[in-house]
């Protein structure tokens, strides 16, 4: 390639060209275009923050040069791999958005402007979003200014045919800015078009020429074809606004957004009239085009469905929510981040409201849009719902117990040796049950887990509406059988007490009397914030694994999952997943209690360490048994706890309360 013989900034500019490495390809997933007039300086530096973050899927870059008055067409020959249109005559963005789309070799059309610098994955999540539904047609990026202000988070139209950029000014990382949603437009600013899609539409419309309206003229027109504008905050850019042309819309390039508005406030008559109005109250109902009922829920932390089995069910509450067509919102009360699961949430389309968090203010807003408010456990419904009365005054409020916690301390108190210890504890489940039972009266709805639960609430609120909603499990392949198996199994959260008691009495009382009969036998003891006590048993017949990602492995490998639980409530999640993995269980009355389980038919229920190492061995030494409870156990979770019998629980409880009818 020639170099131009000129000098001074030039020169430097050609150098900088031609550092810009861009990846070839000959068949590229998506076509970056970007539209040029003049503005060498912020060209180069779009190009060059693509060059520096290449995505992981083929693409290329198109660059339509309008004419440019300065060097801009001379230098941007010395990129390399870039492809470069030329206009001999100034015609406006939208037909050289057009010529460049036209060009294009992708299946995505990527629009990005020349004053924009992009960041890691950025294309890859415009394409990857698109690419996971064909419904999607177009997909916008989180666009912030430089300093780190965030310009807009999805894109709003009011009835009065004028955009308001979401989040505008905010902090661009906050939660109401960081779930992926269905809008009403996104900015052409970073805009994917699926290219089939794009010549559906045939483009730009040529109405909206030179600038300004066309792309959300464009997201208008695709959603009438039945295709969703979404916008994706995993992709962000950073966005120069007005180095183009401008901000003031008297003068220069801006004086056709007056004109356009025009043309579209004609064009999309009938579709405003469906907008929300020009009102800030209603910005909450605005950004997200669902139109599913609006729910709150408020629990301790973000869910880590890997870690205990109270966030497993929530999970799966969550999951069952917004396949109902539900808009949900979640306020953890830790305020905490929890990855890989607050994105997961969000990217289901979950608002997460994580950091430090107001909700007094968020609730003035939302609070009159919400049709369900759901308070998870017993200090979140009684501290919260006083609050949730006063905003949110058509709400229906669940009060969801996850266990009943007074149950747990009482049995906790039976078994305490200390007798001032035992009498705190017991103090302690007689204020928990008055929590409780209170909860349980003022709320308009109560979910348990079990029907002993609900038994025992119901006879201290007999007019209370009592719903059992329990743990949800999804079905799994045929479990490997017994041979190659080998040990034993305890899994558990251990910041939760009854389940460290369960491991302390397992290996101390339990296993001696196992490892008497079957001399060899191995105990692994998994599970998240492992205490030192329980450390500190690793040794001989006792692996202590601690936390390990995925369960599947020690599941096929053991031969029986023991769960001695002395006390507790609730039903037990690690009983039930040994279960649907076809685990065979030893447990206690208190480990099998609320899932239905017959002895010597699902699972072996035994109390006290004699009985419970003879059912131990008995799994262990007959292959016949050990099948049977296998099959039996993963077939009767299926049926009693399945996705589907949960979804049917929680979808009649919320409608007779009316919740999908508002």
């Amino acid at each position: 390639m020639s170099t131009i013989a000129a000098a001074g900034p030039h020169v430097d500019s050609v150098a900088r060209a031609e550092d810009i490495m861009l990846v070839p390809s000959a068949a590229p997933a998506a076509s970056v275009v970007i539209c040029a007039y003049g503005q060498l300086e912020l060209t180069l530096r779009c190009l060059e923050s693509i060059a520096a973050r290449p995505p992981r899927l083929a693409y290329e870059v198109i660059v339509v040069d309008d004419a440019s008055p300065d060097e801009t067409a001379d230098v941007l020959a010395h990129v390399r791999h870039l492809r470069l249109l030329r206009s001999e005559v100034n015609v406006g963005f939208l037909r050289s958005a057009n010529r460049g789309a036209a060009e294009a070799r992708g299946d995505h059309v990527v629009l990005l402007n020349n004053d924009t610098e992009v960041t890691v994955g950025w294309l890859d999540e415009l394409v990857d979003t698109a690419d996971a539904d064909p419904t999607i047609g177009v997909v916008g990026a989180r666009l912030v200014y430089p300093d780190r202000r965030l310009q807009e988070a999805g894109g709003i139209v009011w009835s009065n045919g004028h955009g308001w950029n979401y989040g505008r000014g905010a902090g661009p990382d906050g939660g109401e800015f960081s779930y992926r949603r269905d809008v009403d437009y996104c900015s052409g600013a970073a805009l994917l078009v699926r290219r089939s899609v794009w010549e559906a539409l045939e483009g730009f419309d040529p109405a909206f020429e030179p600038a300004y309206y066309e792309d959300t003229d464009l997201c208008f027109r695709a959603r009438e074809r039945g295709w969703r504008v979404v916008y994706q905050p995993r992709a962000t850019v950073f966005h120069h606004e007005g180095a183009s042309h401008g901000t003031d819309i008297a003068v220069g390039g801006k004086v056709h957004q007056v004109r356009n508005h025009q043309v579209f406030l004609e064009r999309w008559a009938h579709r405003l009239a469906e907008q929300q109005t020009d009102d800030p109250a209603n910005v909450v109902r605005a950004r997200d085009r669902r139109t599913g009922p609006r729910v709150l829920v408020v629990d301790d932390r973000v869910p880590t469905p890997d870690e205990d089995s109270g966030s497993q069910r929530m999970w799966h509450l969550l999951e069952i929510l917004a396949e109902l067509g539900c808009v949900i919102t979640v306020v953890p009360v830790d305020e905490q981040v929890r990855q890989p699961w607050l994105d997961r949430l969000q990217q289901r389309g979950v608002e997460v409201l994580y950091g430090p968090t107001d909700l007094t203010s968020h609730l003035r807003s939302l609070g009159p849009f919400l049709s369900l408010v759901v308070l998870s456990r017993p200090a979140n419904a009684v501290r919260f719902l006083p609050l949730i009365r006063q905003f949110a005054t058509d709400a229906t409020v669940v009060y969801d117990t996850v266990d009943l916690h007074f149950v747990r301390l009482e049995r906790e108190a039976a078994l305490t040796v200390d007798a001032g210890t035992a009498r705190a504890t017991a103090r302690l489940a007689a204020t928990m049950r008055e929590l409780e039972l209170a909860a349980t009266r003022d709320a308009d709805l109560t979910f348990v887990v079990s029907e002993e639960e609900r038994g025992l609430l119901q006879a201290s609120a007999p007019d209370a509406d009592i719903v059992v909603v329990s743990n949800v499990h999804e079905r799994l392949a045929p479990a490997p059988g017994p041979a190659g198996r080998s040990g034993l199994l305890l899994v558990g959260n251990f910041e939760h007490q009854p389940n460290v008691d369960c491991a302390t009495f397992l290996v101390h009382d339990v296993l001696p009397l196992v490892l008497a009969a079957c001399p060899g036998t191995k105990l692994r003891l998994v599970g998240s914030r492992m205490p030192t006590e329980l450390l500190e048993l690793h040794g001989g017949a006792v692996d202590v694994l601690g936390w390990v990602d995925d369960l599947t492995a020690v599941h096929d490998e053991s031969r029986v999952m023991v769960a001695p639980l002395r006390f507790g409530a609730g039903v037990k999640g690690k009983v039930g997943d040994a279960l649907r993995r076809g685990l065979p269980v030893a447990t206690s009355m208190v480990g099998a209690e609320g899932m239905g389980l017959v002895d010597g038919v699902h699972a072996l229920i035994a109390d006290g360490a004699e009985e419970t190492a003879a059912a131990v061995v008995r799994l262990l030494d007959d292959d016949a048994l050990w099948s049977s409870m296998s099959r039996n156990g993963m077939e009767h979770v299926a049926q009693r706890m399945s996705p589907a019998a949960a979804a049917a629980a929680l979808a009649a409880a919320l409608g007779r309360h009316g919740v999908f009818g508002r």
